[in-house]
């Protein structure tokens, strides 16, 4: 059953049931430090089941150890295109989907990526095999606009819709409320040949002065650089805020974009995008508004098309 999860680093036994942890065990110790981030650290984000199947059912028991958000979507992706989706609402019981199309198709069950979904006695009504590897692996690391706080749906949030977009195996490793912080860095099983980085929004929130913050933007680059051969790495200044002209930590948001930018260029294997030109700096785009800092689903498939599109990433890609 283990080799059918998709999105995670490791699949846990949990009294009687399986969960994909999308974070490394390393990872985890260093987040359960901080309350706050062990919650959204352990949601099932960018994780579920796939199979390649002609399969028109498939059921589970389910238990939701936590919840960031009420809902708790399970999203049914025939072919990478999201078909139907189903909310748990209770946090226990037993789903049974139904899943759209005919003959032998791939089938993606995306779990919550805002709760902690289990499972258990999963059972298809035809046979199934795993989905093969992907030839390249995206690995993506940011806060929550990156664990795709905001919308509704597992499967509109830019990491899964840019993977899927470049055909690429992925793991989603956004944390909300992450920051610059070296130590939630850990090396995973698969090498990645492309990297984003996304961080900066809560940094700047909650910054002492410009200099803390800069060298915390400077250990974390040292540290992902030592852990990852990979070499195509794609720096994401902050998407646009509509309260940008605050000052927190003696910082514009402005200028703290630009200390991100300049401790990224310190590496001629790191390229800058500007998280400003990928959405739309509109408040329709995002899902809140005091501020406006989280996307929206219109946000997220913005975001998620720009990011394709940049030339570099193609050329990584061979897209």
């Amino acid at each position: 059953m283990k080799t059918y999860f998709i999105g995670c680093t490791s699949v846990l036994e949990e009294d009687g049931f399986l969960v994909p942890s999308r974070l490394t065990e390393a990872q985890m110790k260093a987040v359960s430090r901080r309350e706050a981030y062990l919650k959204c650290a352990g949601c099932t984000a960018g994780t579920g089941i796939g199979a390649v199947t002609a399969a028109t059912q498939v059921s589970f028991s389910y238990s939701i150890t936590n919840r960031v958000r009420p809902n708790a979507y399970v999203d049914i992706l025939i072919d990478g295109v999201l078909q139907a989706a189903e909310n748990l609402t209770e946090d226990s019981g037993v789903a049974t989907l139904l899943l759209p199309g005919t003959g032998e198709r791939t089938v993606q069950l995306m779990f919550p990526h805002l709760a902690r979904l289990r499972v258990k006695d999963v059972q298809w009504n035809a046979p199934v095999r795993p989905i093969p590897k992907k030839e390249q692996f995206w690995l993506f690391f940011g806060d929550s606009i990156t664990q795709g706080m905001h919308s509704a749906h597992p499967a509109i949030t830019y990491p899964r819709l840019a993977a899927t977009y470049a055909g690429c195996d992925y793991i989603n490793m956004g944390i909300c409320g992450g920051k610059f912080s070296a130590e939630d860095i850990d090396r995973v099983d698969r090498e990645p040949d492309i990297i984003t980085v996304a961080f900066g929004t809560n940094d700047w929130r909650q910054a002492e002065d410009k200099e803390s913050f800069r060298q915390s933007v400077e250990a974390y680059l040292v540290r992902l650089t030592e852990v990852f051969s990979c070499r195509h790495i794609f720096g994401i200044l902050p998407t646009w805020r509509n309260d940008a002209d605050a000052v927190y930590g003696g910082m514009t948001f402005t200028e703290m974009r630009e200390i991100i930018r300049k401790e990224y260029e310190k590496y001629s294997f790191i390229r800058v995008l500007d998280g400003m030109r990928l959405v739309p700096p509109l408040e329709d785009f995002y899902g809140d508004h005091q501020p406006a800092v989280h996307l929206n689903e219109s946000g997220f498939l913005h975001f998620a098309a720009a990011l394709v599109r940049e030339k570099e990433i193609q050329n990584v890609l061979n897209i």
